[in-house]
């Protein structure tokens, strides 16, 4: 199946339009100053996300704030504490967020870490955090490593219904160097937890 980031796709359009006429000079040279925010991360992107303990409606832990960053995790991290503050109407000194997860593009932790997963509520307990994966980063995902407290996860590829009763889930524990080759570029959901 074919995939395309948001902002490649977006850019695409903006093309087709021109391409066709329908795009005039005027909106062409204002859509092109528009920062255009991917929910992907795109290559070479470090990325974090911030969630809570309480779960939404699909029974993940709600997100908070997420951002990328080129330059690196810390980058990323800081800029999604900027997100939740503003979101918040808080300044950032008023949360504390833990590190709960770290997802590597490689094997052995190698390939550099492509997403962090931080949580509000403190390190994981025996029902942890049930985290999703961008597109992006579940097929890119060979190896973890889990934070304060956070010695297991459970991961499902994206073979699961939406109740989440017929799942292939596979569960591991922390670190994790190699996922196998079944869930190896193949983890949708997961559930980082204390066990």
């Amino acid at each position: 199946m074919f995939k395309m980031s948001r902002s490649a796709l977006s850019g695409a359009f903006v093309a087709s339009l021109t391409a066709i006429g329908l795009a005039t000079a005027p909106a062409m040279s204002h859509a092109s100053t528009i920062e255009v925010k991917s929910a992907d991360p795109a290559a070479g992107e470090y990325c974090a996300v911030i969630v809570s303990k309480e779960l939404d409606k699909n029974g993940h832990s709600k997100v908070l704030a997420k951002s990328c960053s080129h330059a690196s995790g810390e980058d990323a991290h800081h800029k999604a504490r900027s997100e939740h503050a503003r979101a918040s109407n808080s300044p950032v000194s008023a949360f504390d967020e833990t590190l709960l997860l770290n997802e590597y593009q490689d094997a052995n932790y190698g390939g550099g870490v492509i997403y962090s997963f931080y949580g509000t509520a403190g390190g994981c307990d025996s029902s942890g955090y049930h985290l999703v994966n961008y597109w992006s980063v579940e097929n890119n995902v060979s190896s973890m490593q889990g934070y304060n407290n956070c010695n297991r996860v459970k991961v499902h590829t994206e073979k699961c219904d939406a109740s989440e009763t017929n799942c292939d889930w596979g569960y591991f524990n922390l670190d994790v160097p190699y996922l196998g080759d079944y869930y190896n570029d193949n983890v949708v959901a997961l559930q980082v937890y204390n066990g």
